[in-house]
C-alpha cells in the first residue's frame, strides 16, 4: 500500500502495516486501527527498522499511548459499548480489553484502560 512512513517520513512510496503493540503483547490489538503504523520497507524490516531498533519501537509505542489518551480524554470513565465504538472493534475484542480491568460503578478507569491497551505497560 502507498503512503507515508511514520517514521522517516518519506511520502508517496510502499508502505508495511506494523504493529505498534505487537500480537503477542495484546491480542485485542490486532484489530484496532490506531494501533496500526503505516512504516517503509526499511523502517520496518531493515537493518535500522522498528523490530530492531528499540527506540524506533519505543516512538512508535509512545505516539500510540498519547493517541489513545486523546481519544479517551473526555471523561474519567468508560463502559464496554463505548470502548469498542471509540477503537472502532468487534464486540469480542472489547470483551478482552475489558475482561481483566476493575469494574467501577461508572464504568472501567481511563487509566487502567489505556495500561490495558498498551500490553501493561505505561510508555509515557
Amino acid at each position: 500500500m502507498n503512503g507515508t512512513c511514520e517514521l522517516c517520513g518519506k511520502e508517496n512510496i510502499y508502505c508495511e502495516i506494523h504493529h505498534r503493540i505487537f500480537k503477542s503483547q495484546a491480542v485485542y490489538m490486532r484489530t484496532i486501527k490506531a494501533n496500526l503504523a503505516k512504516l517503509c520497507v526499511e523502517c520496518h524490516r531493515g537493518n535500522g527498522g522498528v523490530h530492531l531498533n528499540k527506540e524506533a519501537d519505543l516512538k512508535l509505542k509512545t505516539n500510540l499511548q498519547h493517541k489513545l489518551t486523546e481519544m479517551f480524554s473526555e471523561k474519567t470513565h468508560y463502559c464496554k459499548d463505548e470502548i469498542r465504538e471509540i477503537l472502532d472493534c468487534s464486540d469480542f475484542d472489547a470483551v478482552l480489553i475489558c475482561k481483566r480491568l476493575c469494574g467501577h460503578r461508572d464504568g472501567y478507569r481511563v487509566d487502567e484502560i489505556l495500561i490495558r491497551l498498551m500490553g501493561g505497560r505505561n510508555y509515557i
